[in-house]
């Protein structure tokens, strides 16, 4: 019987769409781990680097790479320990961590 078995990837995130890239540099900003001065200043961060940052993914793919990277990352462990112990039912998580502290209070 195969047991199963999870791998957990974080990451902080990242917009999957041009259009994401205002909205995640908000959340990013506003985060008082990430930036302490957040609320006084995250909308005009925001504002200021969407345009260079949408440019920077567009030339990306049109979104950033990191849930890309990281998805072949957990897909490569997963091959690699499929290899190793034939008997798990490897499964791959990767929350949007940026996203789950805004959502779940007391998240992390």
């Amino acid at each position: 019987s195969r047991v199963n078995t999870r791998i957990l990837l974080l990451n902080m995130g990242g917009p999957e769409t041009t259009d994401e890239v205002f909205d995640f540099l908000n959340h990013f900003f506003s985060d008082k781990d990430i930036m302490p001065l957040q609320s006084q200043k995250s909308f005009y961060y925001s504002s200021s680097y969407s345009n260079y940052t949408r440019t920077i993914y567009k030339n990306c793919g049109g979104g950033s790479p990191i849930k890309m990277g990281t998805e072949k990352q957990g897909q490569g462990m997963i091959e690699i320990l499929d290899q190793i112990s034939p008997s798990t039912d490897m499964e791959l998580f990767i929350p949007d961590i940026l996203i789950m502290r805004k959502s779940l209070p007391g998240f992390l």
